[in-house]
């Protein structure tokens, strides 16, 4: 009678090809954390110019769409909620926070009133001078985070449209 099975040496190199797999192997999964903080970078960019288009779109059917922030008609409602307006898109000066305070007199609407964020994981800065709004992740500094998603107020100069950067290289 012939037993049937594998030897200890086979078995051995066999272990030894699987290790020698999963070390060549492993590096390519040990970094997923750069990948998914690019991916959430990415992911918010792509919602804020849906949110964006959308408010536009909300402002051109209210005819606001070529007023200023300066102008208090120019803000819209989307999903019920009031959305302060430049030339027709969502204008950096009224969201200076991601976390929407509706408790607050008069209620301080952050951009997750029309974008769907996180706000334990990222924060918003604003750049009243130039703007801006820069969206990083939570305790990184907004001025040299170079992982971060920058949202620049439509005007003029840019056929009325925001700019909209994406920073992936600090992830």
């Amino acid at each position: 009678m012939q037993q049937k099975g594998f030897t200890l040496i086979e078995l051995i190199i066999v272990i030894v090809i699987l290790g020698i797999l999963a070390v060549t192997a492993a590096p390519r999964f040990i970094d997923i954390q750069t990948d998914a903080r690019k991916q959430t970078i990415v992911g918010v960019e792509a919602a804020l110019k849906g949110a964006a288009k959308l408010v536009f779109a909300k402002a051109v059917v209210n005819g606001v769409h070529t007023l200023p922030n300066s102008d208090s008609r120019s803000e819209v409602e989307v999903a019920g909620v009031p959305v302060q307006t430049h030339l027709g898109y969502p204008d950096v000066n009224g969201y200076t926070q991601i976390q929407s305070d509706l408790s607050a007199t008069p209620p301080v609407y952050g951009i997750d009133s029309f974008i769907d964020i996180d706000s334990t994981q990222l924060t918003v800065s604003i750049d009243a001078s130039n703007s801006q709004m820069r969206i990083t992740f939570a305790g990184e500094d907004p001025l040299t985070n170079d992982c971060s998603v920058t949202y620049f107020n439509a005007n003029a100069s840019n056929t009325s449209e925001p700019l909209i950067f994406t920073r992936l290289t600090g992830c």
